[in-house]
């Protein structure tokens, strides 16, 4: 007998070569899906998260963009890439050579933010080399990515649908989303980064992410989020009854929830 989502399946009435999706009765299916397809996705998921999570909390982390290494956003990047309306952060048109070139030196690990001699070659160096690229679009790809490992607490979809090839590239929020980040922050901690001791507005914004999805935790009474479970057993749940449909040729609902 299966319970749902989790239980293994005792008894296989396929054979070696047949498809389960065409021969499992419903419940059989249900399980079937949920152990090869929805729990791998949620461990890949959960770990994923943990990788992205542990990479906030250490200073001097750098992510490879092209030959470049970038820093971790932070509000104050945020802010100045905004106010310049780049098309990595703000809606608009696709980003073309000046927009990365623009992107990738704001963030540069090696722009040390001055307007020494040494500084103004370097920028000069990683903006000539962007400008020169023939094809642009490898780098948009590869700056799509670094934002998605910034912004990664903030989507609640499944990263099949962001990466979606059908929709515009992603886009992360503008500096309206600053003060609501700072302020939560600041409400609990002050303006200090009790980890590094900087400005909240100088630290990475996976870190300022974290801390507020730690409050909101706090808030809710320190209660588990199941929403990804949850959602995992809905999309789970919907393919049966989409199989079952099929099978018959009619709408299908001989499955309900777990």
């Amino acid at each position: 007998m299966v319970d749902g989502p989790g239980c293994f399946v005792e008894e296989m009435t396929t054979t070696a070569d047949a498809d389960p999706l065409l021969t499992l009765p419903p419940a059989g299916l249900l399980d079937y899906l949920w152990q090869t397809k929805y729990a791998p996705e949620i461990a890949a998921t959960v770990s994923l998260e943990r990788q992205r999570r542990d990479e906030s909390m250490v200073d001097g982390v750098t992510f490879s963009v092209g030959p470049d290494e970038l820093r971790p956003m932070t509000t104050r990047d945020l802010g100045i890439l905004d106010g310049f309306e780049n098309p990595f952060v703000c809606p608009g048109p696709l980003p073309d050579h000046k927009d990365c070139a623009f992107f990738v030196w704001q963030l540069h690990a090696k722009n040390d933010g001055t307007n020494s001699l040494r500084n103004r070659w370097r920028k000069g160096r990683v903006q000539g080399r962007i400008a020169a690229l023939r094809d642009v679009a490898p780098l948009v790809a590869e700056i799509e990515e670094y934002c998605d490992r910034i912004f990664f607490d903030m989507f609640t979809d499944d990263t099949a649908e962001k990466k979606s090839s059908d929709k515009a590239p992603p886009r992360g929020p503008n500096v309206h989303f600053i003060a609501s980040l700072l302020t939560t922050v600041a409400t609990e901690f002050g303006a200090i980064d009790p980890l590094s001791g900087k400005l909240l507005a100088d630290i990475p914004i996976p870190r300022l992410l974290q801390y507020t999805k730690a409050i909101k935790r706090q808030q809710d009474g320190g209660k588990d989020d199941f929403s990804l479970i949850d959602s995992a057993k809905s999309r789970c749940l919907e393919e049966v009854n989409q199989i079952v449909a099929a099978r018959s040729g009619r709408p299908s609902s001989l499955v309900s929830g777990p």
